[in-house]
């Protein structure tokens, strides 16, 4: 009876096993470009991974397109297996055209923007709200996905536009995610072009650091960063001085 037990348990195991390591087999597969990718194979239910599609401009300090500018980025691939498995796969780049243009359209759930450079000059990007009440832009300049939180649709019509200007460049340039980003309540936000509310380069940026330092609370900091900003939106795009 003890031997009868023991090999019924050892059945059930072995049964559950063999299902887990079917519902989590994965094989790597080498798509054109050399580089792996992966797919997973699941017992009854198999979900073709999603594509994450981006249509960017990268423009100058005076609002140029810039040719030949480098544009590196990342995909997060989600596979469709218990508990949300990230693989995130090699950093690629890609070039601007001669109108400054790029896409992007790669299998994936979840696209980040790494870098943008050119010679002597870098990404102007956001970092954001302190408080991140208005994320309309903030860091989420950088990602763009097909999550439920935030799902992104690209518009060739209306780019994602990436400032890209030397360290030296003491004015104000305006960005945007370019495309739609739907939310789950089904809010639909057409993204248009806005000024950054913590850019990464230029006077205010310096201003804004030199604030942070004395780190009175976080409040009065996201306070200060929107009071910046909504000065810049409100008068002019003139240069900020110190």
């Amino acid at each position: 009876m003890r031997r009868n037990g023991v090999w019924l348990i050892t059945i059930i195991f072995s049964g559950f096993a063999v299902v887990i390591g079917m519902m989590f087999s994965k094989d790597i597969v080498a798509n054109e470009g050399g580089t792996a990718s992966s797919q997973v194979s699941t017992t009854s239910t198999s979900q073709a991974i999603e594509r994450v599609v981006l249509h960017g401009l990268v423009i100058g300090g005076a609002n140029e397109p810039l040719p030949n500018a480098v544009v590196t980025y990342r995909i997060e691939v989600h596979y469709p297996i218990p508990k949300r498995v990230v693989d995130y796969a090699t950093p690629k780049s890609v070039r601007t055209d001669a109108d400054g243009r790029f896409t992007i359209d790669e299998e994936g759930v979840y696209l980040q923007i790494l870098d943008i450079r050119l010679v002597d000059s870098y990404w102007l990007l956001d970092y954001g709200d302190p408080m991140g009440e208005n994320d309309n832009l903030t860091t989420f300049n950088g990602t763009f996905s097909n999550l439920l939180q935030r799902r992104y649709i690209a518009d060739y019509e209306n780019p994602a536009i990436f400032p890209v200007v030397p360290l030296s460049f003491d004015g104000e340039l305006k960005m945007t995610r370019g495309g739609q980003d739907v939310f789950p309540d089904g809010t639909v936000v057409t993204n248009q072009l806005e000024f950054a509310y913590y850019p990464s380069i230029g006077p205010r940026s310096k201003l804004i650091r030199d604030f942070l330092l004395n780190r009175r609370s976080a409040r009065s900091d996201a306070t200060f960063v929107r009071r910046l900003r909504d000065e810049v939106t409100t008068s002019s795009t003139q240069p900020l001085k110190d």
